[in-house]
């Protein structure tokens, strides 16, 4: 009962705010950017290197509560999410294939605590290597894992959730996410 209540309240106070800066209905957001990081290499062996062109991946908060208070149960919640997810990125290959996507990206990333579920999707998993960013990432991700662990956040004890960077190379993207023709 006291969850229900947290995210109702949650979903209320980003009203308020007037948080929804995107009125798309999408979990997901992809912002066109150039990599500026140490160059990393992904399991398909797609090398990233500075300047070279990234989609940066985003979970729209307002769509993401929207799930969470229309489903009964974290187990629901987490498999809508990861319906949703696999249709958006489903639909983010179509685009890719259909050259509506930059043709010099070279991969998709996001920063995120729920890298578990990403890694169910094929993506890569990396650390965040600067202590001040990952703190910055954890202070912004705040909200997010009180919302979805209200108590846990004054229990030092209980594993807390750390953000880290997910990774999918393009060719990953398409490899995984088109669907297959059925000749």
């Amino acid at each position: 009962m006291r969850k229900i209540i947290w995210r109702e309240f949650t979903i209320a106070l980003l009203d308020i705010l007037r948080y929804k800066k995107n009125k798309s209905r999408g979990l997901l957001h992809v912002n066109l950017r150039q990599y500026h990081g140490p160059e990393i290499e992904l399991r398909d062996g797609t090398s990233v290197r500075p300047g070279d062109s990234i989609g940066e991946l985003h979970l729209s908060n307002s769509a993401f509560f929207n799930i969470l208070r229309n489903c009964s149960s974290d187990v629901q919640a987490v498999m809508k999410i990861k319906k949703e997810m696999k249709q958006e990125l489903t639909q983010l290959a179509e685009m890719v294939q259909q050259n509506k996507v930059d043709q010099k990206i070279k991969a998709f990333f996001g920063i995120t605590i729920f890298h578990q579920g990403a890694r169910l999707l094929g993506f890569d998993i990396k650390e965040i290597d600067s202590a001040f960013w990952r703190l910055c990432y954890k202070v912004g991700q705040l909200p997010l894992f009180v919302l979805i662990h209200p108590l846990n956040w004054i229990h030092p004890k209980k594993k807390k959730l750390v953000p880290k960077e997910i990774w999918i190379s393009r060719s990953a993207l398409l490899r995984d996410f088109l669907p297959t023709s059925k000749s």
